[in-house]
C-alpha cells in the first residue's frame, strides 16, 4: 500500500493500522512524492489525503486516471460533507473515508477493493473516557504531542504575520490531527475560526477567538 499524507500524526496512525491488518505500506509526504513512488513501485492500492501541499489527492488521482492507471484509490478527508464525496468520485477515486478512520472501516474498504485478505485482528477495547490517541503506542502519542505543539507555534506565528494562506493550511493540518484524537469540540472551533477568517479577516473578534483556540490546542498537545 502507498499512503500519501502530509500530517505526521495521520501518517503514523494509518501506518500503524495497516500494520495491524498485516499490510506493508510506504509513506509519502504529499501528492508529488506519492506520484514518483507510485510510478516506480508495484503497489496494490493508494490511500491519499485529499488536501495536501504541492499536489493534493484530487490532482494525484486525476493524473493517475488520465494515464490509464486503474488500481484502487481511496481518498481520506476530514470533511464528511456530501460535496466531498462527489468530488472524490468525480476525479476517479474508488472510495473515500472520513478521519479518524476506524480500523474495521479501513479493513472493509481494503477487502472490497483488493485481492488481499488481511487476517482480522480484534481491536483492543478503549479505556473509559479515552481517545484514539490513548490507544496508540507510546511513540505515536509522543508524536501527537510534539507535532501539535509545533503546529500551535507555527499557527501563532502565521496569525501574527497575517499570513492567511499559511493560517488556512495550518488550520487544516490541525483539524486532521484533532480528528485522530477524537476532539470534536475543538474540530468545530477550528472550522468556525476558518469560516470567520474567510468572511471577516483578522478583526478584534477573530483575534480573540484565535487566542482562545491556541490556548486550547496548547492544552491538548499535552495529551501524552
Amino acid at each position: 500500500m502507498l499512503v500519501a499524507e502530509d500530517n505526521p500524526i495521520n501518517q503514523a496512525t494509518l501506518s500503524h493500522q495497516l500494520q495491524q491488518l498485516g499490510c506493508r505500506n510506504t509513506l509519502a509526504a504529499d501528492g508529488a512524492e506519492a506520484l514518483d513512488l507510485w510510478r516506480i513501485g508495484d503497489y496494490d492500492l493508494l490511500l491519499t489525503d485529499v488536501n495536501m501541499p504541492h499536489m493534493n489527492g484530487y490532482e494525484l488521482t486525476c493524473i493517475l486516471r488520465a494515464a490509464g492507471d486503474d488500481r484502487p484509490i481511496i481518498g481520506i478527508t476530514a470533511n464528511a460533507m456530501c460535496d466531498e464525496e462527489a468530488r472524490c468520485q468525480a476525479c476517479g477515486m474508488d472510495a473515500w473515508l472520513v478521519k479518524p478512520v476506524p480500523l474495521q472501516t479501513l479493513r472493509a474498504s481494503l477487502a472490497r477493493l483488493t485481492s488481499l485478505a488481511p487476517e482480522p485482528h480484534a481491536e483492543p477495547a478503549a479505556a473509559p473516557g479515552s481517545t484514539p490517541v490513548d490507544g496508540l503506542p507510546p511513540n505515536l502519542r509522543e508524536l501527537f504531542a510534539r507535532t501539535m505543539g509545533q503546529d500551535v507555534e507555527h499557527l501563532r506565528q502565521a496569525l501574527d504575520a497575517e499570513d492567511y494562506e499559511r493560517i488556512f493550511q495550518l488550520l487544516h493540518r490541525v483539524r486532521g490531527s484533532l480528528a485522530v484524537a477524537g476532539q470534536e469540540a475543538l474540530i468545530l472551533q477550528v472550522h468556525d475560526l476558518g469560516q470567520s477568517l474567510r468572511q471577516s479577516g483578522l478583526t478584534a473578534t477573530t483575534r480573540a477567538h484565535s487566542l482562545m483556540l491556541l490556548h486550547a490546542l496548547q492544552d491538548i498537545s499535552q495529551l501524552e
